[in-house]
């Protein structure tokens, strides 16, 4: 399996577009979900933040903490962004200097500032932004200088966490040139700095998901400015990533996360030389048994099919056959040894869904929600509702997969009524795993006929199409079993769950064969011991 013959070069509009659904078009990222990045990678980190150790703080010089100094400070950093003539020699260039040299950094180490470290971001952007688009070039210069030198001096330092974290945010946000009808191009200038905060060993793990991040968006945004030796050395940390384990104090989940930032890049950076590792590793990555990041290589699929070569595609197709019952078991084994709490005081109901879905999930970058067996609903929901906020900037398709066309009409249209929300939850996990099959397998919301030819359908020989008939059969059946309204309790979801992984992990045995005439004795009947006790009548 092998890349054909890459492009010669990409511009920044064409690397933006082939990765995955660019939403972000004509904003700088809002403070809210700067605010859910830095939370989450707080957590993330929590394991290894040197237990017992004290935060550096630094100190505010005194003469910038009285109210007079405030305010001369905060009206030169307000006016400085729209005066083009504004410079060393303009009358309040010493406070606006002031603030950005001495004063806001250090305020950012205060222990009562940690909540507003997002917020400060955000103004720094807006302030560069101003900037920019007003030509006051001496202000721009200024805040980018500034800001990449103390975003890698907080980073690196022994600092709060949040601070460290949200300090290597910031080095990834800023830009040369601000977003209008094209997403903002990043600041050159940081991207050393986040290479170096990747590689050191000596930051919590959240400074180096977060420099990834930041990395990943000046490969997807900034690809065409990247000269050679630049592109080599983001490569060859890309392919570490994705082909060596994760350090033991990161999660299976966490490293699969990172894995899917590891993907867009690999497929825009590639070369001749790596083309066939590269193919080898998406191939591999999609059959992952880690959900998180099998899910979102398989949709990356259709946008490269063209690129990669399978020598055994249906063998392929049995791979993520198996993956999906394997999502199934892991949701069903979930829902089943799930113990409700008692109902709240006020709670009227079951769970109303929207009256009418079409089985289809909300279009948002990156919200993830499969974790196999090891699935962690809270950070489910924190990671929805970050990446919903974001504005498109990591593009990471809805719970580990696919792009925007896969995400209308999948489903029949069904109204669930009264649910309870653990079964609404898995609903959506699962539509989710067969539209991200379907799309990687056909390039299309359809498969019978599809409506583009792309996906690893184009790979399979002509002795080999009854594989793509199987799994759309397949696709179709359980779709419009799960989304029937009948099974609205975890009880019943977990039962059903259980027989369709079975039935899937069958399909997957024989898939491009004939199915046998009747399955193997005792396989569709089993009944896992966890399952035993609960009664799918109930």
């Amino acid at each position: 399996m092998k890349f054909s013959q890459p492009a010669t070069s990409q511009s920044t509009s064409r690397a933006a577009s082939i990765t995955c659904s660019l939403r972000e078009k004509n904003q700088t990222w809002g403070w809210a979900f700067t605010g859910w990045v830095f939370l989450l990678l707080i957590a993330w980190s929590a394991n290894v933040w040197g237990q017992g150790g004290r935060f550096q703080v630094d100190p505010i010089p005194e003469e910038l903490s009285g109210a007079e100094a405030m305010r001369a400070m905060e009206r030169a950093r307000r006016e400085a962004p729209g005066q083009r003539e504004a410079g060393p020699n303009w009358p309040q260039w010493r406070a606006f200097a002031s603030f950005y040299g001495s004063y806001l950094f250090a305020s950012m180490t205060q222990p009562e500032q940690l909540a507003k470290l997002p917020e400060m971001n955000e103004e720094i952007l807006k302030d560069l932004s101003r900037a920019q688009r007003t030509q006051a070039n001496e202000v721009s210069r200024a805040i980018l200088a500034v800001s990449v030198r103390n975003g890698e001096r907080l980073a690196m330092g022994n600092y709060h966490p949040g601070v460290r974290i949200n300090a290597t945010l910031l080095l990834g946000q800023l830009f040369e040139r601000p977003p209008s009808s094209t997403p903002a191009l990043p600041a050159r200038q940081a991207l050393a700095p986040l290479v170096r905060l990747y590689r050191s060993e000596n930051v919590p793990d959240g400074v180096r998901a977060a420099a990834l991040m930041g990395l990943h968006r000046h490969v997807v945004y900034g690809l065409s400015q990247l000269p050679a030796p630049q592109r080599s050395a983001l490569l060859s940390l890309t392919l570490d990533l994705v082909n060596k384990p994760g350090p033991e104090y990161r999660t299976a989940q966490g490293h699969a996360f990172l894995q899917r930032y590891a993907v867009d890049m690999l497929l825009m950076l590639h070369t001749e030389e790596t083309s066939e590792s590269i193919a080898e590793a998406l191939v591999k990555l999609s059959s992952d048994p880690q959900p998180i990041i099998s899910t979102y290589a398989k949709s990356r699929f259709p946008r490269f099919s063209s690129l990669i070569k399978v020598q055994e595609p249906t063998e392929l197709a049995r791979q993520w056959t198996t993956n999906v019952a394997d999502v199934f078991a892991s949701e069903a084994s979930r829902l089943a040894a799930m113990k409700r709490p008692p109902a709240a005081s006020g709670q009227t109901g079951p769970y109303v869904a929207p009256t009418r879905t079409r089985g289809r999930l909300a279009e948002g970058p990156g919200e993830m929600a499969d974790y196999g067996g090891e699935y962690d609903a809270s950070m489910t929901e924190t990671m929805e509702t970050m990446e919903t906020m974001d504005g498109g900037e990591y593009m990471m398709d809805d719970y580990g997969g696919g792009g925007d066309e896969m995400y209308s009409g999948m489903g029949p249209g069904t109204s669930f009524g009264a649910q309870t929300p653990e079964v609404f939850a898995s609903r959506r996990r699962l539509i989710h795993t067969l539209e991200a099959l379907r799309f990687g397998f056909s390039g299309s919301r359809t498969m019978d006929p599809p409506r583009t030819t792309a996906g690893l359908v184009t790979m399979l020989p002509e002795d080999q199409q009854l594989t793509a008939t199987q799994l759309n059969k397949m696709i179709e059946n359980v779709l419009k079993e799960i989304n029937e309204p009948a099974y609205n309790t975890s009880e019943k979801f977990a039962v059903l769950l259980q027989q369709k992984s079975a039935e899937i992990r069958d399909l997957s045995e024989h898939l491009g064969k004939e199915a046998p005439a009747a399955s193997r004795p005792g396989r569709s009947d089993f009944v896992d011991p966890l399952f035993q006790d609960l009664d799918p009548s109930f």
